[in-house]
């Protein structure tokens, strides 16, 4: 008896202990259970005060008190399309106002539909603005300039204007009957822009003789003005 009851009393305590063993994971799981609710209330309260501080700091730039802030490297803001592609100091975007102060010698004539055009000559070259009236203000939409080179080939014009907006995106080059070059380049600078150049190249007495066409195209604000004219 005495042996049946020390054999029992040693078995109980592993039997304890064995039990001891199945429930730890019960328990754990029980513990990660009650930890998935509180982590996900974390995330969602970290996630409505990230959205509740930038909508305030959008709302302090869009009203303008916050001017004297730097916003562009606070909330990393790109630069505008606006203002970014000029030729002869008038800028794609630019005011007729803005552009008569560049250029006193600005002459503007006011065409359909409240459109404007303003010709001026500066460094031996003439240029053509453009101006579209969008809402109510008006911006330059399309620059034109024209010059005429003694000593350059169109190689010299591309090469020039590939310096500040790489390669051609299309090239195309053909002689005419005349015993003339004439090239046909297109860029596709940022912001919209579209740049077409033509040239006409000729060699009297040997030396090269190249006529140059820029035409630069903010075809966002270009789109615009087709539209106000019903021409889509």
């Amino acid at each position: 008896m005495s042996q049946n009851s020390g054999t029992d009393d040693g078995l109980q305590p592993n039997r304890r202990r064995s039990g001891d063993r199945r429930t730890t994971p019960d328990r754990r799981r029980h513990r990660r259970r009650d930890d998935a609710p509180r982590k996900g209330i974390s995330t969602l309260v970290f996630l409505t005060t990230l959205s509740t501080i930038t909508l305030i700091l959008f709302l302090v730039y869009q009203s303008g008190i916050g001017d004297a802030v730097n916003w562009g490297k606070l909330l990393y803001l790109q630069k505008p399309s606006d203002h970014e592609f000029q030729m002869g100091g008038i800028e794609l975007g630019m005011s007729p106002k803005t552009a008569e102060r560049k250029h006193p010698n600005l002459v503007l004539t006011s065409v359909v539909k409240g459109e404007k055009v303003a010709t001026f000559k500066t460094d031996g070259g003439k240029y053509t603005v453009w101006f579209v009236s969008i809402n109510g203000i008006e911006k330059a939409y399309r620059i034109r300039y024209d010059q005429v080179f003694i000593g350059k080939t169109e190689t010299d014009v591309v090469e020039d204007i590939g310096r500040r907006h790489g390669k051609p995106g299309t090239s195309d080059c053909a002689r005419s009957p005349q015993d003339e070059r004439k090239c046909h380049f297109q860029w596709w600078p940022s912001g919209g822009i579209a740049l077409v150049v033509l040239s006409t190249t000729k060699k009297p007495a040997g030396t090269p003789v190249t006529g140059v066409t820029m035409i630069a195209t903010d075809t966002y604000l270009d789109g615009k003005r087709i539209r106000n004219l019903g021409l889509e």
